[in-house]
């Protein structure tokens, strides 16, 4: 026997499963993300070197239910094909190092969120989504078929484990798309009021802590950092590529508002070619520099995000004026 849910693995946002996971269940199921996504993933934040979306756990919190998964290791494989059966995805933290797929296994204790959206008795394993990649390349967010004891070993061996998921809502559980508001219409003054506030440049106090945000300050302080970086030891310094899948990825929800909203469908051409390219761009350079370090990446990074910077400032000011 075997049973598949459905999920997008290619959604818009997947930086983090706490994102992507959600979000390719409802694409998946048929409802319409765009008007979540504009209303709730404009603003980044930028703090301690690291960029985020400040609605990060929207999506999570607001449009799905859910409930502990409790198990044990003799009942665990079956439990899990259970929620299956009973149309629920499981959410499992594992630690990777129990995990004999080469995809996945990491040679030291690792533990990682995973989610369950299926199985297939005929090849024992289940369908998982997350991500995988080896210990020194960038992770990529995809599916992977995991032996059904391969992922018991590793989930019973992450209990014991101390974990960022550890005892939050992150932790073991099942969860289903709520039955009622889950699309989400556009408010397109407001809309326009938070692009207006986007490349102004504003901040915000949170938790004592300085975030700043837009994609104005968050652009900016990635090109500060890296011109820091080139005064010390550029070829050995490391970049964190989510900062940069998080950025292209606020772009993509930008040109998702041109496309659907503007006068002009030129702008949205525009900025596909002149932003999105060019941040797409900058994110390849900053896998590649984890493979091989090179201080002329860091150049070219540079000028890349100021290039896209500055025309990302005229393309929304020209649709403002013309909307």
């Amino acid at each position: 026997m075997k049973k598949i849910l459905t999920i997008d693995v290619n959604p818009m946002i997947k930086t983090y499963g706490s994102i992507g996971n959600y979000l390719g269940i409802l694409n998946a199921n048929g409802f319409d993300t765009t008007g979540i996504l504009i209303n709730h993933y404009l603003d980044l934040y930028y703090a301690k070197n690291s960029v985020g979306f400040i609605e990060r756990d929207y999506i999570k919190n607001q449009k799905f239910e859910r409930q502990d998964f409790l198990f044990s290791e003799n009942n665990f494989i079956s439990k899990v094909k259970s929620e299956i059966n009973n149309n629920h995805y499981v959410f499992l933290i594992l630690n990777e190092l129990y995990v004999e797929n080469k995809r996945i296994h990491r040679s030291y204790s690792y533990c990682h969120d995973w989610l369950v959206y299926g199985y297939d008795d005929e090849t024992s394993t289940f369908k998982m989504v997350g991500y995988y990649g080896s210990e020194k390349l960038p992770r990529v967010y995809g599916t992977v078929d995991i032996i059904y004891t391969d992922l018991r070993n590793g989930v019973i061996h992450a209990l014991d484990e101390k974990h960022m998921y550890k005892n939050t809502s992150l932790d073991n559980n099942v969860l289903w798309v709520k039955t009622a508001n889950i699309e989400e219409q556009v408010d397109f003054q407001r809309t326009k009021r938070k692009l207006k506030r986007y490349i102004r440049g504003q901040f915000l106090f949170c938790n004592k802590q300085l975030f700043l945000f837009t994609g104005k300050n968050v652009v900016q302080l990635l090109i500060n950092y890296h011109k820091i970086i080139r005064k010390k030891a550029a070829d050995n310094k490391y970049f964190d590529v989510r900062n940069y899948r998080f950025c292209l990825e606020n772009k993509k929800i930008i040109l998702l508002i041109l496309r659907h909203y503007s006068n002009d469908i030129v702008l949205a051409d525009k900025y596909e070619h002149e932003v999105v390219h060019k941040l797409q761009m900058v994110l390849m350079l900053s896998a590649k520099h984890i493979i091989k370090p090179d201080s002329r990446i860091n150049e070219t990074i540079i000028e890349l995000l100021i290039s896209a910077q500055k025309m990302e400032k005229d393309i929304i000011y020209e649709f403002l004026e013309s909307n």
